[in-house]
This record gives structure tokens, sequence and C-alpha cells, in this order.
């Protein structure tokens, strides 16, 4: 990432509208800072558009939380 995060997550929303989207996006990564006390980046999974870094997370990969 290019911030030198402490943590790096890949996340997917439901499809909602784009200004939600930013307000989800930043609040997650706000709320995951503030919980974790860490340097959060976070990935919007379809944003991934290289097919080789596409399959490397997709190789590695855990899912830690589904609402």
């Amino acid at each position: 990432m290019s911030r030198g995060s402490d943590l790096a997550l890949l996340v997917e929303f439901q499809p909602i509208e784009p200004g939600a989207l930013l307000q989800a996006y930043f609040g997650l990564e706000q709320q995951l800072a503030a919980i974790t006390g860490k340097q959060v980046d976070l990935v919007i999974a379809d944003a991934v558009r290289n097919p080789y870094v596409r399959r490397d997370i997709e190789a590695s990969k855990q899912l830690s939380y589904e609402a």
C-alpha cells in the first residue's frame, strides 16, 4: 500500500450510491484505525484490475467479517 500501512484490508461494499460509499469507506477506515491503533489501508475489491495482483490476493485472502 502506498502509505506503508500497518494493516491492509480488501473490502467489498453492497451496491450503494457514491456519496454513501465514500462515507462508508472512510468511516470504516477511521474506525478500524481507532480500534487497532494502527494505520489502515482499505482496498475496494472491484478496484483491483491487475490480473497478477488479483491472483495473489485471491490466493491469500481470508474472510474476516461478513454482514
